[in-house]
């Protein structure tokens, strides 16, 4: 089950996106620190509505805010596409729920929720060494467009784009 993430999830969410930061740099992806995302991006995405979690037994299996906001840096890509556009970020799955489909789910509910408002593009970028998250991309049906560069971590970040 999908559904708006609550206050009362936060100290879930942290936890995951604690485990999800060890998870990732096993593999030599360190696209998240302890600096980002925080609690604090995760209560003004929940004060906006933004923030969705997967459920599964009462137990949240992952997360993404899903909204219209781009970053300043995405101006520099051509999306070929319209500028209204939903934008997918802080997607993860609890390391323990892996292989379950849940990213995909996620995914599937941005799409929906984006027709539903009439908007007709999607948009998300993960870190260029991110390869997992890459293929979940492509296999969903998002393009690849190119590569932008974030202050905070001053490397590349690759940018995707799917018309729904």
């Amino acid at each position: 089950m999908i559904r708006r993430a609550m206050l009362t999830d936060l100290e879930s969410l942290l936890m995951i996106k604690d485990l999800v930061i060890t998870d990732m740099a096993k593999y030599n992806i360190f696209q998240w620190d302890h600096s980002y995302p925080t609690a604090v991006h995760f209560e003004q995405d929940i004060e906006n509505g933004t923030l969705y979690v997967i459920e599964e037994n009462n137990m949240i299996c992952g997360f993404a805010c899903i909204d219209q906001k781009q970053a300043p840096e995405y101006k520099n890509l051509d999306w070929h596409s319209s500028e209204d556009a939903y934008v997918i970020h802080r997607l993860a799955i609890h390391p323990e729920c892996g292989g379950r489909g849940y990213a995909s789910q996620i995914l599937n509910f941005a799409e929906e929720l984006a027709l539903k408002e009439g908007v007709r593009d999607l948009r998300i970028d993960t870190f260029y060494q991110n390869h997992r998250a890459q293929a979940l991309f492509r296999k969903a049906g998002f393009e690849y467009i190119g590569d932008v560069i974030f202050p905070r971590k001053n490397e590349p970040f690759c940018c995707f784009h799917k018309t729904i």
